[in-house]
């Protein structure tokens, strides 16, 4: 199948999980795609009425999708959570303070309970400070003994296997998408005609729970 839209987005939709025994969480793969680029552009993951947004390069953020009042952290709580969300209607959220001895001081740790843990110094180098687990998902990152092409790009959500192309296929597409659990993604390379040089191709499979929605640059 040759997909030839200039501009896409295609949402994975990963069906629900159980991240601990307080609470059921979906995430969301997003992907946003043009001929020449498909880049992960985030993982989405609700915890109760919290949603979780995880970025390609392993950094955190949170978002409330429901109303309900407000309560920051003081300074009596400690530099590391002073001024930081504390909770927000039935969530209570918490942050590592300054005994963290794995480099993630002020980082969010806990949201109702869930726990979230980061990589450090004992994990790897190459991905220090990255998003390592929310609840029972995992996510996992390529480091240097994957091979030197990718290093810190996401390998692993969950269950899902995510590759991309190395100069093992060819130094046309380094660096690019080539597959998201089965499904498959291909590029125009030099053997395919001038002007299609660098395009995405296809994206063929039938990942479980994947569904894809495409939109042209006019429905962004």
């Amino acid at each position: 199948m040759k997909i030839f839209y200039k501009k896409l987005t295609l949402l994975v939709l990963l069906v629900t999980l159980s991240v601990c025994v307080k609470a059921q969480s979906v995430y969301n793969i997003n992907l946003k795609v043009s001929d020449y680029k498909v880049t992960i552009h985030s993982v989405e993951l609700v915890c109760d009425s919290i949603l979780l947004r995880v970025g390609a390069d392993g950094n955190i953020s949170l978002q409330s999708m429901t109303q309900g009042d407000m309560e920051y952290y003081t300074q009596l709580d400690g530099g590391y959570r002073q001024g930081k969300l504390k909770t927000l209607g039935n969530n209570n959220i918490d942050y590592y303070d300054g005994f963290s001895i794995t480099g993630n001081s002020g980082k969010l740790k806990t949201i109702n309970g869930i726990a979230i843990t980061y990589y450090d110094q004992f994990d790897s180098f190459d991905n220090i400070g990255k998003v390592k687990t929310v609840g029972n998902v995992t996510f996992a990152y390529n480091e240097k003994a994957d091979g030197f092409d990718n290093v810190g790009k996401l390998r692993a959500i969950g269950d899902t296997k995510i590759t991309y192309y190395d100069r093992f296929d060819g130094g046309d597409n380094i660096g690019k998408l080539k597959s998201i659990g089965n499904t498959k993604i291909t590029w125009f390379n030099r053997f395919d005609a001038h002007e299609s040089f660098g395009k995405l191709k296809s994206i063929k499979g039938d990942t479980p729970n994947l569904h894809i929605i495409r939109t042209d640059r006019f429905d962004d």
